[in-house]
């Protein structure tokens, strides 16, 4: 990995590229036992079959096109003169200035993780680290000016009820990616850690 660069698309989508499948196998196979007849019950539970396997292909759709989105080019950048994600495409989807931040955290919503860690058994469990976490990345503006600045962020700042911008960056199982230690290699001061809390929950 390139210094000072986070892959986001290394750390999403793993456990969607094994769920899209399956539900599209499942979905043909039950829309095809439907159609053929070969459920008991009559014509009515050849309906209530049919619209499950449809469900199950709307479903698989949905699954595809969020791995297709999160399989695109997506890099969170971290260096001396701020922090930026870049998306592929001319000009960067954000880019922040130091001077334009005033705190960094990273918030896991990772609550299933702390369980699994508490009560882990090798032989009837995942390991903690396999358990899929959300991490979201809070960004404290540094005055008020640098929100007016940048309108392309309005719906984080949104997300973050308007105390922080609020990026969902990780949605997978692994460790959070390392926005700490880049943070603290340019401005130290202004990391505040990482906490554990819902995307629901109010900013520090």
């Amino acid at each position: 990995m390139e210094s000072g660069v986070i892959d986001l698309r290394r750390l999403n989508g793993r456990w969607l590229l094994l769920g899209a499948p399956i539900l599209w196998a499942l979905s043909a196979v039950v829309v095809v036992a439907a159609i053929r007849g070969d459920v008991d019950g009559g014509p009515v539970a050849r309906v209530v079959v049919g619209v499950l396997g449809g469900c199950f292909g709307l479903l698989a759709l949905v699954v595809s096109l969020t791995l297709l989105d999160l399989r695109r080019p997506r890099r969170l950048l971290i260096d001396h003169e701020g922090i930026r994600l870049d998306t592929g495409r001319r000009t960067p989807a954000f880019r922040l200035a130091w001077t334009e931040i005033g705190a960094v955290s990273l918030r896991l919503s990772d609550r299933r993780r702390r369980i699994h860690a508490r009560i882990y058994y090798r032989w009837l469990d995942l390991p903690p680290k396999a358990t899929p976490i959300v991490a979201a990345l809070e960004l404290y503006p540094a005055d008020q000016e640098a929100v007016r600045r940048h309108p392309e962020l309005r719906g984080a700042w949104r997300l973050g009820r308007e105390r922080c911008w609020l990026l969902v960056i990780m949605g997978g199982a692994g460790a959070p990616p390392p926005v700490g230690a880049l943070v603290q290699r340019w401005h130290p001061e202004l990391w505040r850690g990482e906490h554990s809390a819902s995307l629901l929950a109010d900013p520090r």
